[in-house]
Formats: C-alpha cells, structure tokens, sequence
C-alpha cells in the first residue's frame, strides 16, 4: 500500500490534543502593503497547525497606501481573515484593542504585520500556554538601532 502523503493542516495523534481549541490572530497594519500579504500567507499555513479552528484578523490603523485594498483581495478569498479598518491611524495600541474586541475564540495572539518575525516560532511559544494567563516572547539577539 503506498504512504498517504502527509497534510500539514491536519495533525494526527499526539499532534492532534496538542492543538488549542481556537486561537485568534490579531496583526495590527499601518502601511504594510509590501509585506502584508506574504505575513498573512504564512500565518495562515502555522495556525492550522496549532489550533483546531483559526481566524486572522488584520487592524488596518488608517493606512494610506495600498493595504486596504490587498486586505479586501485576500479577504474575497480567504473565510478566515476579518478585517477591521480605521479611518484614520489611531496607533498601536488602538490597533490592538480594536484586534482584541473583535477575537472569537479561546486564545489570543499578536504579531506586528510588517513581517519582522519569523511565525515559525508560533508553536514553541504556545507550546507554553498550558496553565498560564498570558505567555510572551522576545527577540534575545535585538538588532534595534540605538535611536
């Protein structure tokens, strides 16, 4: 009998009861037409591995180039993607309360959209969430400017 290929959007066994019941991805925008779609292909290929049902939802904080159009694309396309717009930038913050009211599901996660980490990371830092309030992550070798 030959193999059945492996579908990495379907966890079997173990890696199964691993997954969070449902996690909802928050991504606060501001201008990130170049990079915006690419952040949220990737995303969309980790949830699936991490949570038996996902949503993606994309603030987009008043953009002025061509992010909310891009957003409007992948959203005609992809079920899981909410977008939420602000007129007019609110900042960061803003961003992500408006992020955080929107979230359905049982967990919450938050990621800058300008593609700065590797989503990669996602199930070693869920990995973590068994018994914790909150679980975080950060850089250990910054790169940061010194302004």
């Amino acid at each position: 009998m030959p193999a059945q290929p492996i579908d990495p959007k379907k966890p079997s066994g173990k890696e199964e009861a691993d997954r969070l019941p449902s996690l909802s991805a928050v991504l606060p925008a501001y201008n990130e037409e170049k990079v915006i779609r690419e952040v949220i292909q990737s995303l969309a290929a980790i949830l699936p591995t991490v949570a038996k049902r996902h949503e993606i939802i994309v603030v987009n904080d008043g953009s002025t180039d061509r992010t909310e159009e891009i957003l409007g694309e992948i959203g005609r396309r992809d079920p899981s993607l909410v977008v939420v717009h602000h007129r007019k930038n609110r900042g960061y913050g803003a961003a992500l309360r408006s992020g955080f009211s929107r979230a359905r599901h049982d967990f919450i996660f938050y990621t800058d959209s300008d593609g700065q980490f590797d989503l990669s990371e996602l199930p070693r830092l869920l990995a973590h969430t068994p018994g914790a309030d909150i679980v975080t992550g950060y850089r250990a070798n910054r790169k940061d400017p010194l302004h």
